[in-house]
C-alpha cells in the first residue's frame, strides 16, 4: 500500500468488503532494523525508484482499528506484516 499516492481509499473499500469480525492483513515495507540498518540507504533508493513511501506505515490502520493484532518483521525488519480482527463499525 505504500506505493499508492493515497492508500486510505483502498483501506476504506477493503473495510466495506470485510465481513464483521473478519481478519485483515497488510504486508508492506519499512526501513531495516537493528544491524540491518546498514542497508537503509539501499532500501531508500529502491523505494524512491519504485515509488514507495516508506513513511506511509499503512499497517498502523490495523493497529488502530483492529483487535487481536499480530505483527512480525521479516528480512531484517524491512518487511512488516500485521494482521488484526476488524470489529463491525457498530461494535
Amino acid at each position: 500500500m505504500s506505493v499508492f499516492d493515497d492508500w486510505q481509499p483502498a483501506w476504506d473499500r477493503m473495510r466495506v468488503l470485510l465481513r464483521p469480525g473478519g481478519r485483515a492483513g497488510i504486508v508492506d515495507m519499512q526501513l531495516p532494523l537493528g544491524t540491518y540498518r546498514i542497508f537503509a540507504p539501499l532500501v531508500r533508493f529502491a523505494a524512491t525508484v519504485g515509488g514507495a513511501d516508506l513513511a506511509a506505515r499503512p499497517w498502523a490502520v490495523l493497529e488502530r482499528e483492529g483487535c487481536q493484532v499480530r505483527s512480525a518483521t521479516l528480512r531484517g525488519g524491512h518487511i512488516r506484516v500485521v494482521t488484526a480482527t476488524i470489529p463491525s463499525r457498530t461494535d
